[in-house]
């Protein structure tokens, strides 16, 4: 893990553990894949489920994403300039169909290209 000792980054790193995974995520998984401690791990995702960033399964001590962090994403995705430049290529291709065929696994990786320089 990078320099991720401000507690901005440490809560992000979490968010983006449980973002990652297809099935709720337990406080020993997420301590083992921050290398945070127990204590600070608790502490950090406690705050998340009261600011609604996560949920806590109610079966278990395992957590999912909350309804903030969805809206967060959705809003990312809504006003990304990558949405503005598909928007701008889209309307050149609507001209003529052929070339939007032709053209959709270069506007995708182009997308891919974009969002890898920003991570």
């Amino acid at each position: 893990m990078k320099d991720e000792s401000s507690a901005a980054l440490r809560a992000l790193s979490l968010l983006e553990q449980v973002a990652g995974s297809e099935t709720p995520v337990s406080l020993a998984a997420l301590t083992e894949a921050t290398g945070l401690p127990k204590p600070s791990v608790l502490r950090i995702v406690s705050r998340l489920v009261d600011a609604g960033m996560l949920l806590r399964e109610p079966a278990g001590k395992s957590y999912i994403t909350g309804p903030r962090l969805a809206l967060l994403a959705r809003d990312t995705l809504l006003n990304s300039p990558l949405r503005a430049e598909r928007h701008r290529i889209d309307g050149l291709l609507r001209k003529n169909p052929l070339d939007r065929a032709k053209n959709h696994g270069k506007i995708a990786e182009k997308e891919a290209d974009m969002l890898s320089l920003q991570l």
